[in-house]
């Protein structure tokens, strides 16, 4: 990072956020004032986020994924679309996205130097910066629709202050306990405070106890709740080594025999939400998306780091599976597809995750295992010998090797398996994928 950039970088601290034992009158006191700050700090460079239409979301997991291929499909229909996701994997462009391609770096670089000037002496956290940065790109490049990804939580998240035309929440599961609380109620009230007054809602949330939380929150905000499996649905789910097939159905059309370039019958849920987020989003200005549009959108979506096959010989695969319900999913498509393949595990995960949890899904898989330490500014990593005895505490038989420089550790994992019958598979934090990613795709 060059000058340009050192300022937005500055704003990252650890802990970041409110990394306390779940404190609720506390915490959310706090986060009330971060979020007036944020408002604020809008104002000061003119409510950018009023500039244009916005599809929101959040969810414990498959939020990057239902936001992208919601902005593919927005795309499709001839429209200027911004997305916004997080975190990013290698470099910090990759967040913000114009018309299906990541910022260029000088523009990037000239949009924080103006917001500089502008916000600076409000003293805004990394958060703060960062959601005014992506607001301020969106209304000046200009984009008609901004599709954007919620940072945490949703409620009192610094993005939860946009002109939401659709709002989104994909799943709840256990993330984030100490800032969003340690029940499934709590978590799935924070997620639906993104529901917007008389504006459409969809939720993935199947469970009646946490669909009970965002039919409560709809209702108290007159907002339509379109939920999966009643309103909408996938089915006839087939798992290719390259994505899957689905018939997807929705109040607007069945898409029978629909591709998904994405890996993991978990995608078809998430491609779901994605299209009925669309649909109802351009039902809004009285359009509608044509099948072929459709067809096309889904055929060509690709997400880094997501079940990414870097190499064959040996299989390489990169998955940032970094909290129970997501590493669950990846344990479901390793077993269906990849059952048969002696499996090395390059793991790391950072020091905030609830590790066991999150790491036991997978160790069936696992023939052997090389534990890492992901690098990440201004967040710490769990130490390879913490993660070592969580791993052995929990499968003692497993080889363990400790190799803590994430690229050293993928030379020597390449160096110990064999091509013909095995599998590397990258996981535990997006971080690492990014580190080790570096290996195909320099920075």
């Amino acid at each position: 990072m060059t000058h340009h950039t050192t300022w937005l970088d500055s704003l990252i601290t650890h802990p970041e956020g409110i990394h306390k034992d779940y404190a609720p009158n506390k915490t959310r006191r706090t986060y009330e004032e971060r979020l007036n700050r944020m408002q604020k700090i809008l104002e000061v460079i003119g409510n950018p986020q009023r500039a244009y239409k916005a599809v929101h979301i959040t969810g414990t997991s498959g939020k990057g994924s239902v936001a992208t291929m919601t902005a593919a499909l927005l795309q499709q229909s001839s429209h200027t679309v911004g997305l916004h996701t997080s975190p990013y994997l290698q470099l910090p462009t990759e967040k913000i996205q114009l018309n299906g391609s990541q910022i260029d770096m000088p523009l990037f670089k000239s949009y924080i130097t103006a917001l500089r000037k502008m916000i600076a002496y409000t003293n805004p956290t990394y958060g703060q910066a960062w959601t005014a940065l992506v607001h301020l790109v969106f209304r000046e490049e200009p984009m008609e629709w901004g599709v954007c990804e919620a940072r945490m939580g949703g409620r009192y998240d610094e993005t939860n202050l946009i002109n939401s035309r659709v709002s989104v929440i994909t799943t709840v599961d256990y993330d984030h306990v100490k800032q969003l609380g340690p029940h499934l109620t709590d978590i799935a009230w924070h997620k639906a405070g993104i529901i917007k007054h008389g504006m459409p809602s969809v939720t993935g949330v199947t469970n009646p106890k946490l669909l009970a939380v965002m039919q409560a929150e709809a209702k108290e905000k007159n907002s339509d709740l379109y939920c999966f499996g009643e309103d909408f649905t996938a089915s006839d789910v087939v798992v290719h080594d390259q994505g899957i097939t689905a018939t997807i159905a929705t109040p607007f059309g069945t898409y029978s025999n629909l591709y998904i370039n994405l890996s993991g019958r978990y995608q078809a849920q998430n491609a779901a939400c994605a299209l009925m987020a669309a649909q109802l989003a351009l039902q809004g200005e009285n359009k509608k998306l044509q099948e072929a549009n459709v067809r096309q959108a889904f055929k060509t979506v690709q997400i880094p780091g997501r079940f990414e096959i870097m190499q064959q010989q040996p299989l390489c695969v990169l998955d940032g599976a970094h909290n129970p319900a997501k590493m669950e999913a990846l344990s479901e498509l390793i077993a269906q597809r990849y059952h048969h393949k002696a499996i090395t595990l390059l793991v790391g995960v950072l020091e905030s995750k609830d590790t066991k949890r999150t790491i036991a899904p997978i160790l069936p898989y696992a023939s052997r295992i090389i534990v890492s330490e992901p690098h990440v500014k201004g967040k710490l990593p769990l130490s390879a010998q913490q993660l070592t005895q969580v791993i052995t505490s929990m499968n003692s038989h497993i080889p363990v090797t400790i190799v803590k420089e994430p690229l050293k550790a993928l030379v020597y994992a390449l160096k110990n398996i064999d091509n013909t019958n095995s599998m590397l598979l990258v996981t535990g934090s997006l971080y690492l994928v990014g580190n080790i990613r570096e290996h195909w795709h320099p920075t």
